[in-house]
């Protein structure tokens, strides 16, 4: 073999395995990004239903506590309204 046949042979092999690491490249980039945009949609979806569960438990929360107070203020009013009735 020639000198310029070793050059051109190295040459060809170099330009096919650059080719096929930036194909190998672009598929994992491409592979990474979906397994990423898969993660971010599924972290989304967890926090949404998170929050969702959170805001339900508040909402519980105060209606209990105001149903609390209410209960409350009409146990104030009947002790007060028994106590006039009592000094009557």
């Amino acid at each position: 073999m020639e000198l310029e046949e070793i050059r051109a042979e190295q040459e060809a092999v170099s330009t096919r395995i650059l080719a096929e690491s930036q194909e190998k490249a672009a598929q994992v980039l491409s592979e990474t990004q979906e397994k990423c945009d898969q993660m971010v949609a599924a972290a989304e979806r967890e926090s949404v239903a998170y929050w969702d569960e959170i805001f339900q438990k508040l909402e519980a929360y105060h209606e209990e506590y105001n149903g609390s107070q209410e209960l409350l203020f009409l146990l104030n009013k009947l002790s007060k309204q028994k106590e006039t009735i009592d000094e009557n």
